[in-house]
């Protein structure tokens, strides 16, 4: 016996083919945005793979970043590659950020199974970055800060013990006098520009922030040097300093006699 056919009104049938297209629309929608995502999934992996930690920081500090355990053909997630290559400032990143470490690929195998190298298997171990009490380093050299009223200002800065302090030269930070400003670099996050390879930014635990760029012909320290040494100095004083020792006061707007008596000169040459 045939099926009685059902009559369907012009109102219904159009109700009808606008919802067929609307669930089209939003199918091509959600492929789109999982292409996009996925993209971006591709290029953490690979940063994580070749140790480029300053595309790392920038996918990690975009508005809506990469799912941070995304993972490839094999299972392996960012945290994977990067343990497995010895990457040891993008693994230490990547656990600030949050990076699972039990997650294991279709080896059955965690980011720890895969690290060769020691400090990477005892980072992983600790989750906490306590092998940077042996290997942290002072680290020191000449930047330019941006500065409110004077812009640009060339100084030379030292990361010790988790703590970025700035002095005017060089000889006042070896007999630590006259230190311009400091900051703790608990959870401190560097973020960079794509269109510009010289600066960087630091974004300290209080929410201020802070804009460097390095030396164009000083190639002893350059901008990837000293985004990894912020990064193990934050590792360690995220782990190892407390709220309540947080508490250094920012003197970086403070004008100082010295430039402002250098201004007020400048200023009545010109008049």
């Amino acid at each position: 016996m045939l099926p009685s056919v059902i009559a369907v009104s012009d109102h219904e049938r159009t109700v009808l083919l606008c919802l067929m297209s609307l669930c089209i629309s939003l199918c091509i929608s959600s492929a789109v945005q999982r292409t996009q995502e996925r993209k971006l999934e591709e290029i953490l992996l690979g940063a994580a793979r070749e140790g480029n930690l300053a595309k790392l920081s920038a996918l990690l500090t975009r508005a809506k970043p990469p799912n941070i355990n995304c993972t490839d053909q094999m299972g392996n997630t960012p945290l994977h590659c990067a343990a497995y290559r010895g990457m040891k400032q993008c693994v230490a990143r990547l656990l600030k950020s949050g990076a699972d470490v039990n997650i294991k690929n279709i080896n059955d195998q965690r980011p720890i199974d895969l690290a060769q190298r020691i400090e990477i298997k005892q980072v992983l171990q600790s989750k906490t970055g306590k092998f940077l009490i042996k290997n942290l380093q002072r680290f020191e050299g000449p930047l330019c800060k941006s500065s409110r009223f004077f812009g640009w200002k060339l100084l030379w800065v030292v990361l010790e013990h988790g703590v970025m302090s700035w002095f005017q030269k060089q000889s006042d930070a070896i007999n630590g006098v006259y230190r311009q400003g400091c900051k703790h670099l608990t959870q401190a996050i560097c973020t960079v520009k794509s269109s510009d390879s010289m600066s960087f930014s630091v974004k300290c635990f209080d929410d201020s922030i802070h804009h460097f760029k390095v030396l164009t012909k000083n190639l002893k320290h350059t901008r990837e040097g000293w985004l990894a040494a912020i990064e193990e100095h934050s590792a360690y004083s995220t782990h190892y300093c407390s709220h309540d020792q947080l508490s250094d006061d920012e003197d970086e707007d403070l004008v100082h006699v010295g430039d402002l008596k250098k201004s007020l000169e400048v200023i009545c040459m010109a008049v």
